[in-house]
């Protein structure tokens, strides 16, 4: 019988290998080669994968900053439906609830006490999300920019999608990690598409330099990118997800016009030989939100979950910094003035809607 066990072993073997070896090989998108698309994996715009040597690296000589539990005071009486203004509350982390023309949409909501594998696994947070799940309203639409845990927190999506049955909007592949866990409406871009949200909205998916995967099998075969939301045909809110500095920011602008508001992350970029390629400094956000020729820049991606070696309050503390002298340098090749807004996880930035339509 010895026989018959090393044959059933060996079977199971093979069948474990061909399961790793489909896994690895068959792509989350089956879509025809381009210049950021190989028939397999999806490329960045200019950034280096780091290499398992890198990431031990990193970790063995860390010096984070500090981080603290801190309470976060809930927003109450938010409005259903904002028809006079633009509405942008930060929940925490990288959600935020954007309330325009009565249309709710949140981006990459996160309502988990961790950011890994089943919303249990991996960073937990350091401060509450700043509105109660049970006192959002009615969500019409769901941006999510790519498929790191911290940005697709499969438990919240699925939550949502069973309240309130959404459209979800995600990158090329990314409808298979959803649908993994019963989720449905899911409309896949690429970069540059658009799909409307409504008879004056409409959304195009915009590119990002940064990276994919959720597991060790997964590695950038699900696209990431940014989001535009237009009005009327004008770019109202740009929403940067994750992403490090690079000549797409000017491309956006060129696309699509001016962008009223940049909602442009701070965190995790410490140290910068690490993290430079996929994520931008305090600096570089406003740079980036200067070639967008934003109006308005709110900072987000900081404060709640500990990612990098900077500490809670740095990024913060670096952008005030970085404020007065990015601002100064703005010229006639990129004209108007950029005001920042700081709000805290439950504060919400009321902007007027008139609209500057300057390119």
């Amino acid at each position: 019988m010895r026989w018959l066990k090393l044959v059933v072993i060996s079977l199971l073997g093979i069948g474990l290998l061909g399961l790793v070896y489909d896994a690895t090989t068959r792509p989350a998108y089956a879509g025809p080669t381009t210049e950021r698309f190989n028939g397999t994996t999806f490329t960045s715009i200019s950034y280096e994968e780091k290499k398992a040597a890198d990431l031990l690296k990193w970790r063995m000589n860390r010096r984070p900053g500090p981080w603290e539990h801190r309470a976060t005071r809930q927003a109450s009486g938010l409005v259903d439906r904002e028809n006079d203004n633009l509405r942008i509350t930060l929940v925490n982390h990288s959600t935020l609830l954007i309330q325009i023309a009565g249309v709710n949409v949140l981006t990459d909501p996160v309502w988990s006490n961790s950011v890994g594998p089943f919303g249990r696994f991996g960073p937990s947070r350091f401060r509450e999300p700043g509105i109660r799940f049970e006192d959002l309203p009615p969500i019409d639409a769901v941006f999510v920019s790519h498929s790191h845990y911290d940005h697709m927190d499969l438990p919240t999506l699925r939550r949502l999608f069973e309240r309130d049955r959404p459209r979800f909007i995600v990158g090329l592949g990314n409808s298979d990690n959803l649908a993994k866990v019963g989720i449905g409406n899911v409309i896949e871009l690429d970069w540059w598409q658009r799909v409307s949200l409504s008879e004056s909205l409409d959304l195009t998916m915009t590119p990002a330099q940064h990276w994919s995967k959720r597991t060790v099998l997964d590695t950038n075969r699900t696209l990431w990118g940014s989001f535009v939301l237009r009005q009327n045909h004008q770019a109202v809110v740009f929403f940067a997800g994750d992403t490090g500095y690079g000549k797409h920011f000017e491309d956006i602008h060129n696309r699509l016009g001016r962008v009223k508001v940049a909602l442009m992350p701070i965190g995790a970029y410490l140290p910068r030989w690490f993290m430079q390629g996929n994520h931008l400094s305090p600096a570089e956000a406003l740079k980036a939100s200067a070639e967008l020729r934003s109006d308005v820049m709110i900072p987000m991606h900081f404060g709640t979950f500990a990612l990098g070696d900077d500490g809670q309050d740095e990024p913060l503390v670096d952008l005030l910094a970085a404020y007065r002298p990015i601002t100064n340098e703005l010229t006639a090749d990129k004209p108007g003035t950029l005001s920042l807004r700081v709000i805290d996880n439950g504060q919400t930035a009321v902007i007027s809607q008139a609209m500057n339509n300057q390119e």
